[in-house]
């Protein structure tokens, strides 16, 4: 996937010109327009100077491919400490329980961070990625995911300076926010609950970016 090289309406500016810290959740349809907002999340960050991570359920090198294809010096950052890329590990199975793992690899994580940093993904449930469409993923995945959300937003995040986003594959936006009811519609409610501010990406390519109370 390349970018060409014209930069999209960037739909975080909204967060990321104010002086604040956001935790930001992205809901998209299409991951090809998901990664050209990560990307120009990062991009802009490393440009000023800010600390920047990417955490990923994908291959490791295939993401350096894809962030080079959209304008990002992965070599020079990475070799400078300005960029780290990281392959999620599943925290389901973890012996000390999910939310004890989240907590601790998260902390771990957050220990040096400086001001503003710029974080994309999160240490979630690998199964989880698409579980807002999938009506077979079982109540416990959903509830502990959200649980890892809630107990991120407000207990961790606080006291950090910078801008988290999490993003999150739906199908149909429009849909499943006009349906009102259901495990789709209720687990986007929930995690509207769990953000500062929220994203929606269409697969038309169409963005909406909205501060959440």
């Amino acid at each position: 996937m390349k970018n060409n090289g014209q930069e999209s309406n960037d739909l975080l500016a909204v967060f990321t010109d104010n002086l604040k810290s956001w935790h930001i959740v992205l809901f998209y349809e299409e991951p090809e327009h998901a990664r050209v907002i990560e990307f120009q999340f990062i991009r802009n960050g490393l440009k000023k100077e800010q600390f920047c991570c990417y955490i990923t359920h994908e291959n490791r090198e295939f993401i350096e491919n894809e962030m080079v294809d959209n304008g990002i010096d992965v070599a020079y950052y990475t070799k400078n400490n300005m960029l780290r890329i990281i392959e999620s590990i599943d925290i389901l199975d973890d012996s000390r329980g999910v939310l004890a793992a989240s907590d601790a690899e998260t902390k771990k994580m957050c220990a040096n961070l400086s001001t503003y940093f710029r974080i994309v993904g999160g240490l979630s449930i690998r199964d989880t990625l698409n579980m807002i469409n999938n009506s077979e993923i079982g109540d416990r995945l959903t509830s502990t995911q959200l649980e890892i959300e809630q107990n991120f937003h407000n207990q961790l995040f606080d006291g950090l300076k910078g801008y988290w986003l999490c993003s999150y594959q739906v199908n149909d936006i429009k849909s499943a926010l006009d349906r009102g009811s259901g495990n789709n519609n209720l687990m986007m409610v929930e995690l509207l609950k769990s953000h500062h501010g929220v994203v929606f990406a269409t697969k038309s390519g169409k963005g909406l970016s909205l501060y959440l109370p």
